[in-house]
């Protein structure tokens, strides 16, 4: 069963890692909206990097220009899905990223839904769009035992 956190900006998203950290629950993955109230996605990943938190964090932004890329790796992002977000590339990410992961069956028999096994997350808020961009991504560090996203992207996602 997926365990999914949510926070409403970047500044609850760098609580919520900071917090984790303390209690050694740390993310396996992060999800983090660009654009968001009180702490954009930039600083707040900026922040959680100089914490030592080393799981990847991926970008979602509507924004997709090639200084918009750099940003988010330069801030300590190890890749970046454009909004609205596509199916086939949010599970190319999570399987990279959550080997643990196991396809659900849907109710016509076609694999629909994402299981995460014993794992947690946390989401962001944003902006939308329609952009496609090649994989842009920089090595990373191995996942720990949870992951983590941010709010928006749920209303970004597409299949």
């Amino acid at each position: 069963m997926s365990d999914v956190t949510i926070a409403k900006d970047g500044q609850e998203a760098l609580d919520m890692v900071r917090e984790s950290m303390k209690s050694g629950q740390r993310f396996g993955l992060v999800f983090m909206d660009v654009q968001m109230p009180n702490l954009d996605g930039i600083q707040s990943t900026k922040r959680i990097r100089e914490m030592g938190f080393s799981a990847p964090i991926v970008a979602l932004t509507a924004f997709a220009e090639e200084s918009n890329i750099k940003d988010c790796y330069e801030s300590g992002m190890d890749f970046f899905l454009p909004k609205p977000i596509r199916r086939p590339e949010l599970k190319k990410v999570l399987n990279k990223y959550c080997p643990t992961i196991h396809e659900e069956e849907g109710e016509h028999g076609a694999s629909a839904v994402p299981k995460l096994n014993g794992t947690k997350s946390a989401k962001s808020t944003g902006s939308k769009g329609s952009t496609d961009v090649a994989d842009h991504e920089l090595p990373i560090n191995s996942p720990t035992r949870k992951e983590a996203t941010s709010e928006s992207e749920r209303d970004g996602i597409s299949p």
